[in-house]
């Protein structure tokens, strides 16, 4: 009758499986195996023996039996005076090999090894004792996250759990059994049989379909809990192994922009193409506040009124072209900057849409299960519809693209990070990707908002004058008011200043924190080393989305 044997079990760690199917035969046929028949755990008294028995066959759904086949025996450890019949038996036509097993006149415990070409070597471990042998039962449990395939039962002698720490493949035991998980895939039982009266340690794993360690446990048996003749049960329960996330990962974050975060940056440019006689009305409002009220009058008075939108019409009451519509003619010529205005927004406008964040998240130890991190920006890669720029966030001079001490907690497969702010400096990273994308593929020169005001004005052209002296002669033929002549030029070149002011603004680092993180993300083990390779899916959620989430992907750096 089994007795129930209660111990404490020791503490749990990480370890990943073992295994694999049987090699193939060596000449490339049918894979083989080789049966244990006798039991794969004996015990003998003092100089009694014991018939060890295999079969041989082929690995096939028939199981055929291999016969007239040889079979080799060997004994591993010290046998304490136990010997075997032979070294080598020949199968009969059932595929059976036998040997006989003397027991020595010494305490043993020893295993003997049967091996036959093609096949994965059989073990039967052997127990030599005076005294009666003990059997001893693991009850393992695992109901946590994850699947699991294999239950496994190690035996260590000498080896206490303070010094059976887990790894991916665990340290060699002096018995070790598995057993596939039940329906339920939460229990296995294991007996180890035959066993002497000593100190023993139990550990216990539970493997998925990988052969990947999701559960341990490890218990200390004393000799005094198991005497002689005992028949016991050990229930040993498992913990969910975590996998260590300590080290650097690459991570690359996609950001959604949300409308309300980069309007400070695109409305201004979209403004100066808003209308349908922008950029000519767009001008016209900046030079008047710097002429005298009898020419701004008189250059009002050839220009409709505003629309509920803002906007000037292109003709007047009595269906004369207004100035408006005049100038936006004379700055939007085929080719010229003025007449790519819309496209050069739409540039900004996709810029806006949407960020590549790279950053450098590295994870230290905070204690015993605690971690912190820090969380450093590195690259920002902005888009348009025809090429991209990638921004080195070390040189860009931001005060803070660094956080250490970061909250950061791993249950189970969920790595978890606390909020934590930047100065990534979005806006002005949108100015630099203006002018590398839209303004310097265009030719236009400072590759900046004053350079592209300067290029729209410059290209205008009229009785052999050029830029504002056009614009000039533009408005004074128009207009025809005395006066005229020597003040607008001035008052253009001027106005290209205010107009590209609000511009410029839009793109200036505003105070404070830009770029405020939390999110969590899916630590994953691929290859079951107990080291997280790789953080994804992973989400982030942060103001600059407007509520959206932002996936971010990580990766180990070596």
């Amino acid at each position: 009758m089994l007795a129930a044997l209660s111990v404490l079990p020791g503490a749990g760690a990480l370890t990943t499986g073992c295994g694999g199917g049987p090699p193939p035969y060596v000449d490339g046929g049918t894979p083989r195996a080789l049966d244990v028949l006798s039991g794969a755990q004996i015990g003998r008294h003092y100089g009694e023996t014991a018939r060890l028995q295999v079969r041989y066959r082929l690995d096939d759904p028939a199981m055929t039996p291999l016969g007239s086949a040889q079979v080799r025996f060997a004994i591993f450890g010290d046998p304490g005076g136990s010997t075997l019949s032979t070294d080598r038996a020949t199968t009969d036509g059932s595929g059976v090999a036998s040997v006989s097993l003397t027991a020595g006149s010494e305490e043993a415990s020893f295993k003997v090894e049967a091996s036959a070409d093609g096949a994965p070597d059989a073990e039967i471990d052997i127990t030599v004792s005076k005294q009666d042998f003990v059997d001893l039962s693991v009850a393992l449990a695992y109901d946590g996250p994850g699947t699991v395939q294999t239950f496994r039962a190690l035996l260590y002698v000498g080896q206490p759990c303070r010094a059976l720490v887990p790894k991916p493949v665990p340290d060699p035991a002096f018995r070790a059994f598995s057993v596939e998980s039940g329906p339920a895939g939460t229990t296995g039982t294991i007996a180890f049989l035959s066993l002497l009266s000593r100190d023993y340690a139990v550990m216990g794993r539970a493997e998925d379909a990988s052969g990947h360690l999701l559960a341990f446990g490890c218990a200390d048996v004393g000799a005094g809990l198991l005497p002689p003749g005992t028949s016991a049960t050990l229930p040993l329960p498992l913990d969910l192994v975590q996998a260590s996330p300590l080290g650097s990962f690459e991570l690359t974050s996609e950001l959604p922009l949300a409308p309300e975060v980069v309007a400070p940056s695109v409305a201004p440019l979209s403004a100066l193409a808003a209308c349908a006689e922008s950029p000519g009305q767009n001008l016209l409002d900046a030079i008047e506040p710097k002429l005298s009220s009898a020419l701004a009058t008189a250059i009002e008075s050839h220009r409709g009124a505003v629309d509920a939108m803002g906007c000037r019409p292109p003709q007047l009451a009595g269906g004369a072209p207004s100035l408006d519509a005049q100038l936006e003619l004379l700055l939007t010529a085929s080719g010229s900057p003025g007449a790519q205005l819309d496209a050069i927004a739409l540039d900004l406008d996709h810029l806006a849409k949407s960020a590549e964040l790279v950053s450098l998240l590295t994870i230290t130890a905070a204690g015993a299960a605690d971690f912190t991190a820090e969380h450093t920006l590195e690259r920002l890669t902005l888009s348009t519809a025809t090429g991209q720029m990638t921004y080195d966030l070390a040189l860009a001079g931001l005060p803070i693209i660094d956080v250490r001490d970061l909250p950061l907690t791993l249950a189970g497969a969920q790595l978890t990070l606390g909020s934590h702010g930047f100065t990534l400096g979005l806006a002005p990273l949108f100015g630099r990707a203006f002018g590398d994308l839209a303004l310097t593929p265009r030719g236009i020169t400072p590759p900046n908002a004053r350079g592209l005001i300067g290029a729209i004005v410059a290209a205008a052209s009229r009785s052999g004058k050029t830029g504002c002296a056009a614009v000039e002669d533009q408005i004074c033929a128009s207009i025809g008011a005395a006066g005229c002549s020597g003040v607008i030029q001035p008052a253009c070149s001027s106005a290209l200043d205010a107009l590209a002011a609000p511009i410029d603004a839009g793109f200036a680092l505003a105070p404070g924190l830009d770029l405020v993180l939390s999110g969590h993300a899916t630590a994953i083990d691929s290859d079951g080393d107990l080291i997280i390779d790789t953080l994804q899916p992973g989400t982030w959620t942060t103001s600059l989305t407007g509520g959206a989430s932002a996936p971010f992907r990580g990766n180990r750096k070596p």
